[in-house]
């Protein structure tokens, strides 16, 4: 008798729905009032400066949902390291169609530059200064089940880069050079690259000692949400509940 794979028990999702413009407003807010005050036409210098990072940081976490499940529908093994873009496709597809109209209005409140990678297209950070950069494969992780990653939480699964492209993969430790700079109100502030472990969760504006948490769920990336692949019922067994009694 074949033995079953592994059950992969994926990270806690974030509630599905949640006001992804809401978060990112509160949390542009909030790192507004401690870094300048609460003067308006500062904290919307600040907004504006900072905005592409937010864009950033958000398609890096919906590419790593994305990957996730893949892997929950793939009986808990990620995507080839050769192919892993065209493999997740679907999944960032349907996150990007959920949070698109949330995250458009964002630059139309704001009035302020706000971009997320759309899907068919490198995972890319688009930069107005410095360096464009982009997210990349852990080709390390290459058809590897998620339950076999010993301490998942410290384990770089996507990475950012300045070496990216489309299916781009690689090793996070072979990264050169520096992470572009944070421009804040015309001042320069050092980041790290911006990393996702394999449970989902990335640090954002790290050098600024700050840690959010992505509201976007791996669940509405699924092609079934709410089920799991040992949920799935059998062709044999879904033939005989077919058969009349």
């Amino acid at each position: 008798m074949s033995s079953s794979p592994p059950t992969f028990n994926p990270p806690q999702a974030a509630p599905s729905g949640s006001k992804l413009w809401l978060w990112v407003l509160l949390a542009v807010v909030a790192f507004c009032l401690i870094a300048c005050g609460i003067g308006f036409f500062m904290m919307r210098g600040v907004m504006g400066s900072i905005m592409p990072t937010f864009g950033c940081t958000i398609t890096g976490d919906m590419v790593t949902k994305a990957t996730l499940a893949y892997a929950i529908e793939h009986d808990g093994r990620l995507p080839n390291a050769e192919t892993w873009q065209d493999d997740i496709a679907p999944y960032y597809e349907r996150l990007y169609a959920i949070n698109a109209a949330e995250l458009e209005e964002i630059p139309d409140v704001l009035g302020m530059d706000f971009k997320v990678s759309p899907p068919g297209q490198p995972f890319e950070c688009d930069w107005k200064e410095g360096p464009d950069t982009g997210f990349v494969f852990n080709e390390e992780f290459s058809e590897v089940l998620v339950d076999d990653i010993e301490n998942p939480r410290s384990v770089i699964l996507i990475f950012e880069s300045s070496k990216y492209g489309y299916n781009a993969s690689g090793n996070p430790d072979d990264r050169t050079g520096d992470p572009p700079d944070m421009v804040v109100m015309g001042d320069r502030e050092s980041r790290e690259w911006f990393d996702f472990d394999a449970t989902g969760h990335g640090d954002l504006l790290d050098s600024l000692n700050a840690d959010f948490d992505m509201e976007i769920s791996i669940e509405d990336a699924l092609s079934d949400p709410g089920s799991e692949p040992d949920d799935a019922v059998e062709p044999d067994e879904a033939e005989e509940a077919d058969e009349p009694e």
